[in-house]
This record gives structure tokens, sequence and C-alpha cells, in this order.
């Protein structure tokens, strides 16, 4: 493996720790409310709209 493999890996590794203690200590429930707000209020757009595909395929 080289390093710039090695470096991505554990950088992303760092994230997703980040991101899961984030979750836990509840640091993300505000944002996570906003979004599902938006969401049902249909202030959202959709992705393809915007000429992102999604990784699903569908």
């Amino acid at each position: 493996m080289e390093f710039s493999e090695l470096l991505e890996e554990f950088l992303a590794d760092q994230w997703d720790k980040e991101i899961e203690a984030d979750i836990l200590a509840g640091r993300l429930d505000a944002a996570g409310k906003r979004a599902d707000s938006d969401f049902v209020a249909g202030r959202v757009i959709p992705l393809d709209a915007l000429g992102i595909e999604r990784k699903d395929g569908r």
C-alpha cells in the first residue's frame, strides 16, 4: 500500500470516529431535526436537480 493510500484510510477512519462521537454526544441532533423539518415542508432540492448522481443507482 502506498503512503497516500495509508494516509487517506487514516483520515477516513479519523473522520468516522469524530462523526460517531458527535452523534453520540447529540451534537448533530438540531441539524437533523432542521433537515427533517425542511424535508416535510418541501424545502429541499432533489440531488438530481443539482446534477448530482446517486451512488446507489436509483
